[in-house]
């Protein structure tokens, strides 16, 4: 699987024997929602966006998607666990994140248009209760890479990232 093979790649190739003393090096996975790291989900990902040139497609997937996010995040933190002080990880788990509102010219290539048509009537309410934006998005990555989430568990759910970043305003 990509997500793991890849993130597995990374992680055995980083020079941490020679990472300074307390100055570990940070590292932001961004998951997804549901993602398992038992591997034992039996919820179905609605659908994978894929980003093509003549259009977006909506592709069907299985819990694969889910177990491999999962498998990632397990493997991730197995290293952490394994390279104490010299390797600290966050986990983002986005579920609902929403377009920028500063560049309203992306949106097409986004959302769908039945998706842009609830955004327009739900999104404020969706944000309010629990969506990021993309910019609020990365600003708990740059904050986590900054340690600044670091006396926190490891994982972090849409709903814990839209607090923190409320209180540390």
């Amino acid at each position: 699987v990509v997500n793991v093979d890849y993130v597995d790649a990374f992680l055995e190739a980083l020079p941490l024997d020679t990472r300074p003393p307390g100055r570990p090096f940070r590292f932001v996975f961004v998951s997804t929602i549901g993602a398992d790291p038992t591997e034992k989900a039996h919820m179905a990902y609605l659908r994978i966006k894929v980003r093509a040139k003549q259009a977006i497609l909506a592709l069907h997937a299985t819990t694969d998607h889910f177990r491999s996010q999962g498998r990632a995040e397990k493997h991730i933190l197995d290293f952490q666990a394994k390279h104490p002080g010299t390797f600290e990880a966050s986990i983002l788990r986005p579920g609902a994140f929403f377009p920028s509102s500063k560049y309203p010219q992306d949106a097409p290539q986004q959302r769908s248009t039945a998706e842009r048509m609830i955004n327009m009537a739900f999104g404020g309410v969706i944000r309010a209760a629990m969506g990021l934006t993309t910019e609020e998005l990365g600003s708990f990555a740059v904050h986590a890479v900054m340690g600044k989430w670091d006396k926190q568990p490891p994982v972090f759910e849409n709903g814990e990232m839209k607090r923190f970043l409320r209180a540390s305003q």
